[in-house]
């Protein structure tokens, strides 16, 4: 007993030192090799516990029910000051970073993938890019300057280097700091878009407005997307595509070649389109359909499964389309189902341009 406090045997005050020299090393060992180094964590805690109880026990908690005289009484000196805060100081970084270390190692490890180390989260906590500033347009140019990315990290995924340029943004925020996303060197995302998660937008892509291309979603070519539209899942446009409004895709859909997607159109699922599609209004496609050539889809058209629609077939109004049924030549539809392997085919009169306005007489 000591002042009738319990004296905790085998340890000293000067052996805090060691302590927090075994919390360092375990900290490094995290780098190298982490069970090891968890292991390390949890043994540097103990003692650190230790030196905290004998302070409590033979100090500081008697000073709280005696008052502040016992400090007079019994002063800590310079050296047992200094280690008693610095073993504090080394206590509460071990709970922060020995605790954000087990839970991505441990508690959450779809977080970190298995064999990589916790330098490797750090990494991708890390800045992914800084704006360089004016994106070298020529001086008297009418187009506004904008900010030119320049990455701070490798992006393997991207095939970007430390140090590679990126594209063209409005705003800081316009791409996350997080995730694989970039923006290539020739593409462009102004005014409010946003690029998060592991998006790409490359070539000579162009985004605008308050569009949001997201997950694994991949732009390329030409592609211009503005409005309101969504962009997301493992979905890829190429080419001339044009997507815009409240238009959302996602999926894995495949669009190329000078398709159009406006209104309110949503595209999910295995969905092709290519050639000269158009699709508009409130239409719903999904499942695998292919849709080609000059195919246009309006209203509130429903279209699944593995259907196909070619030529210069016109759908529109409340009309749905399933199963593996087939639209093609001339045919339009407005109204009623076309499902499992049914088929519907006008033949295409030649030299004869049908204009838009027939499918709705």
């Amino acid at each position: 007993m000591k002042n009738g406090w319990v004296f905790l045997p085998f340890y000293s005050l000067y052996e805090a030192p060691l302590a927090t020299g075994g919390f360092l090393l375990a900290l490094a060992l995290c780098f190298l090799f982490p069970p090891l180094g968890i292991v390390l964590l949890l043994a540097a805690a103990f003692l650190l516990i230790l030196a905290l109880l004998y302070v409590l026990c033979c100090g500081t908690f008697e000073a709280v029910l005696w008052g502040i005289s016992f400090f007079k009484a019994h002063p800590l000196t310079y050296p047992q000051t200094g280690i008693v805060l610095f073993s504090l100081i080394c206590f509460a970084l071990l709970l922060f970073l020995g605790g954000r270390y087990l839970y991505y190692y441990l508690i959450n490890p779809d977080l970190l993938k298995r064999g990589e180390k916790f330098k490797i989260i750090i990494e991708k906590r890390a800045k992914k890019f800084v704006s360089t500033g004016s994106d070298g347009e020529e001086e008297g140019s009418a187009v506004p300057a904008q900010y030119r990315l320049k990455a701070l990290r490798d992006i393997p995924a991207r095939e970007v280097k430390k140090g590679d340029l990126g594209g063209v943004v409005s705003s800081y925020q316009t791409l996350s700091q997080t995730g694989e996303c970039w923006i290539s060197k020739d593409a462009k995302a102004l005014n409010e878009v946003r690029v998060f998660e592991n998006a790409w937008l490359k070539d000579q892509v162009v985004a605008r407005d308050y569009a949001e291309i997201s997950e694994e979603a991949c732009l390329s070519g030409s592609v211009n997307i503005s409005g309101f539209a969504r962009f997301s899942g493992c979905a890829n446009a190429e080419n001339n595509v044009t997507i815009c409004d409240q238009a959302k895709v996602s999926g894995e859909v495949h669009l190329y070649g000078n398709v159009s997607i406006s209104g309110e159109a949503s595209l999910s699922g295995k969905v092709v389109l290519k050639d000269n599609v158009s699709v508009t209004g409130q239409a719903i496609l999904d499942g695998e359909a292919l849709l080609c050539d000059n195919v246009k889809i309006s209203g509130k058209a429903r279209i699944s499964g593995q259907a196909l629609l070619k030529d210069n077939a016109v759908m529109g109004g409340m009309a749905i389309i399933c199963g593996e049924a087939t639209l093609s030549g001339d045919a339009f539809i407005k109204k009623g189902i076309l499902a499992g392997n049914a088929s519907m085919h006008l033949p295409i009169a030649k030299g004869i341009k049908r204009k838009w306005r027939d499918f709705w007489r």
